[in-house]
């Protein structure tokens, strides 16, 4: 954008650009809070550096939410209330300073609609009326979050009765191999006394 601007500055000369009277403003989104269908726009501002170095600031914030450098849905599955909370309640305060401007809100009276004051009831006026939005996704992790639990418990169950029967089987096996073992010291036990006996009563009587 600064190349943009300064290509076309150079073209039509420094006057015409003032004459243009540009303006710049961001749009910014927060749908967990404040829906899908509302956007955030700050204040038309002349300066352009100003502009790029608070996008660059609400980019840092939006970039912590973010998978992969993709905000995406579901950012319960991935973050805690707390992480949202937290990034909420920065961009607040940034939205609000660029809205107020840099050391002129304490020369604003309350009830001017550029005051803190004024924007911070703002956004709090439409996180409010986005709250039933929220309490909808929050029930549905719940859910899934149980569902997860509950199949975690049932695997883990299995994965006991699993164990237990292979510790079963090898014990069986075990004493399978012990028996036969004995088995087999009894069958040649016999049979060496068998063979002592017939032994004994080959032998010629003196």
């Amino acid at each position: 954008m600064r190349r943009a601007l300064v290509e076309t500055e150079s073209e039509v000369g420094v006057d015409a650009m003032e004459d243009l009277g540009l303006k710049f403003f961001l749009t910014l989104n927060k749908s967990y809070w404040i829906g899908r269908c509302c956007t955030l726009q700050t204040p038309r501002i002349a300066c352009l550096e100003t502009a790029l170095a608070y996008r660059q600031q609400f980019a840092e914030l939006q970039h912590a939410l973010s998978h992969r450098g993709v905000v995406r849905c579901g950012l319960l599955n991935r973050l805690s209330i707390a992480d949202l909370e937290d990034n909420w309640h920065r961009f607040s305060a940034l939205y609000i300073e660029a809205c107020c401007g840099l050391g002129e809100a304490a020369n604003l009276d309350a009830s001017s609609p550029k005051s803190r004051e004024a924007v911070a009831k703002r956004l709090a006026a439409m996180v409010e009326a986005n709250s039933a939005h929220r309490e909808k996704q929050l029930r549905a992790w719940n859910c899934r979050h149980m569902l997860q639990e509950e199949r975690l418990q049932r695997q883990m169950a299995r994965m006991e009765r699993h164990a237990l029967l292979r510790d079963a089987r090898t014990e069986r096996h075990a004493l399978l191999r012990d028996r036969r073992a004995m088995s087999r010291e009894d069958r040649d036990e016999a049979r060496r006394r068998k063979l002592q006996s017939k032994s004994s009563r080959g032998r010629p009587r003196s």
